[in-house]
């Protein structure tokens, strides 16, 4: 009986989760050899990659699908897989910022580190100093654990993924009063294109949505308690409603949609007699009045910042309609590269095995919830996902695409767990046959209901493997050799090495003129504010675009109060993969005839007023503070 085989095989039977969460664990080996891999260029990263990630999922929904785990074994294997698929992002970068987002809230995290105060600018992402609650949850955290700011991000971050998945499911269960099918949903909302990378960026989302999830389960919670635990529901529930206000702009305002919407249906069903007499109104009016308050009182910046955006969009979307233009060729990037054929099949097999499923699930969510008015309320909200992906044929509707699916997979998750667990493989595996007078014989369904568990577990990977592809780009998912305007690929030592000697060399918040790569480390690490068309008012891309170096690009370095100019020769490599070398709405790639930046360096090397101040080899800084002081 000490045998150890023995021994490990009563502890696997004792804790089932075990052999998911190590073949988990196998998969982060494989992603962090592939990760290590595509940083020296190497052939085998992308299939060491795909197959680390299949080993996280793919076992973990092989086990949800069955009837045998217990409601805390469903937790232990969603959380162990929401934090192994948190590893990939840490992963891919262990040791530093380097995804774009991240890097604008790490500028705001260190000016208030550094001043002490709230609300202060930030060239690049003017909305992100009025929602600074991920950035003050994170510096308390490295104050009372005494750790640095980044290793405090880090761990921030690994604790906004335990809360929105412990969160979500349990939402699920509220209200479908079934941990299987809370199991099964929340699997399917992590497959969602924003888990992997997006959510968990340094950004503000990344603990919004977390506190949104917790808020709708404490007001589903509270409705279904007696007087005095509601009244502990209801005070916490207003305190996580002003964090996330205060936290993330969208949040707040996809909260402030799916309440109106829950309340709408909570009151029809309650003329009709079919539901409690507590609803959401108080929450949704709290919400509607705290957004508004903070949007109008503090953070009025974000009118015009979200107010461009969608105008963008319109207006692609209206030239797309009247044929005025091509539309975004899918799969295309704008660097040149094409995703694989491959991919190309997931991409369309995730969102065609969502569109599949939904009406299916729609038919089988109704006749069994629909008294329960937060479960319609999610029904409803599911039908916005088809709209969604109509955006993707534009350039800028790509953007609001690829921002929605985590807020649209909540109400997915649970019609399309109902669509499996109601009219697949929900049934019992023996099914009772009469047989006359010798009774009821038991016929057993053991087959059909492994074929709709494997079914499941197939249908489950496309959709996560399809959601990584569309969520990330074919670049940015994996390190690698640097590209230009590559956001995540761009970032290497020599850029972060001059980031740091500005920061060291300069007065904090000199005004700077740079491509997107170079601005955002300047921005980030530099402590610089770089100038821009969208926040300034000021053509800086005409600067490097232009022919010569004449009174136009004088008066450009006047009114934006220009200090430094960087010129990184490596623009000339390439198109720039982002789409654009500085910011959108930038002059045609086809209307840029002359290398980018080149005609500017020949002029500033020959200027008498401008001082060559930094040259690391291919990033080149230029004081051009005499013209701007001349000029004044």
């Amino acid at each position: 009986m000490s045998d150890p085989a023995y021994l490990n095989h009563r502890a696997s039977r004792r804790s089932p989760w075990l052999v998911p969460m190590l073949l988990a664990a196998l998969g982060g080996l494989f992603v962090a050899v592939a990760m290590t891999a595509a940083r020296h260029g190497l052939d085998y990263a992308d299939l060491g990659y795909w197959a680390g990630l299949l080993l996280m999922l793919v076992p973990v929904a092989a086990r949800l699908t069955r009837s045998s785990p217990t409601r805390s074994e469903r937790v232990i294997l969603l959380v162990g897989l929401g934090l192994w698929l948190y590893l990939v992002k840490l992963l891919h970068s262990p040791t530093a910022l380097t995804f774009y987002d991240e890097l604008l809230h790490w500028r705001t995290a260190t000016d208030i580190l550094a001043s002490g105060r709230l609300f202060g600018e930030n060239p690049l992402l003017p909305v992100s100093p009025y929602y600074p609650g991920l950035e003050s949850a994170t510096l308390l955290l490295a104050q009372f654990a005494g750790l640095p700011l980044f290793e405090a991000a880090l761990l921030m971050l690994a604790t906004a993924r335990i809360l929105g998945v412990l969160a979500l499911f349990l939402l699920y269960e509220q209200v479908t009063r079934s941990h299987r099918l809370a199991g099964l949903a929340t699997l399917i909302y992590v497959t969602n294109p924003a888990f992997v990378y997006f959510d968990k960026q340094f950004a503000y989302e990344s603990l919004g949505l977390p506190l949104v999830l917790l808020l709708l389960w404490l007001e589903a919670r509270r409705q279904s308690e007696t007087t005095p635990a509601r009244h502990a529901f209801t005070a916490l529930a207003v305190l996580i409603l002003a964090v996330v206000i205060m936290t993330h702009h969208l949040s707040s305002y996809a909260l402030s949609a799916f309440l109106v919407l829950w309340s709408l249906v909570w009151l029809g069903l309650r003329r009709s007699s079919r539901s409690s007499a507590s609803g959401p109104l108080w929450l949704t009016g709290a919400t509607l009045l705290g957004t508004a308050a903070w949007l109008f009182m503090v953070a009025q910046v974000t009118i015009d910042y979200l107010g461009g955006n969608l105008v963008v969009t319109l207006g692609e979307i209206v030239s797309l309609i009247m044929r005025e233009s091509a539309g975004r060729r899918l799969f295309h990037g704008f660097g040149g590269d094409v995703a694989p054929l491959w991919e190309q099949l997931a991409a369309f097999g995730a969102v065609l095995g969502v569109l599949v499923v939904l009406p299916l699930g729609l038919l089988a969510l109704w006749p069994r919830y629909r008294e329960r008015p937060l479960a319609i309320a999610l029904g409803m909200g599911a039908l916005a996902y088809p709209v969604t992906q109509a955006l993707r044929f534009t350039p800028f509707g790509l953007q609001v695409a690829g921002r929605t699916p985590e807020f649209l997979f909540l109400a997915l998750g649970l019609v399309l767990a109902a669509a499996w667990h109601h009219l697949g493989f929900a049934r019992s595996n023996r099914q009772p046959v009469p047989l006359g007078r010798t009774g009821v014989w038991l016929v057993d369904r053991a087959r059909p209901f492994l074929a709709s568990r494997t079914l499941f577990t197939v249908w489950i990977t496309v959709l996560f493997v399809g959601g990584v592809i569309l969520g990330w780009p074919l670049w940015g998912r994996m390190p690698g050799p640097y590209l230009v305007v590559a956001d995540s690929r761009s970032i290497e030592r020599q850029g972060l090495t001059v980031a740091g000697w500005a920061r060291e060399q300069f007065e904090p918040q000199e005004r700077v003129a740079a491509d997107r790569i170079n601005a955002l480390l300047l921005l980030a690490y530099g402590r610089l504010d770089p100038v821009t068309a969208s926040y300034d008012a000021v053509n800086v891309p005409e600067l490097f675009f232009a022919p010569g170096f004449g009174p136009g690009q004088r008066n450009i370095i006047r009114e934006g109060r220009i200090r430094y100019i960087v010129i990184d020769r490596r623009l000339v490599e390439s198109d720039p993969s982002a789409g654009f070398y500085f910011e959108p709405g930038e002059r045609s790639r086809d209307a840029i005839v002359l290398p980018v930046g080149v005609l500017l360096q020949e002029a500033l090397e020959i200027q008498p007023d401008v001082h060559r101040i930094m040259d690391s080899g291919d990033i080149i800084i230029y004081d051009v503070g005499a013209i701007r002081d001349a000029l004044q």
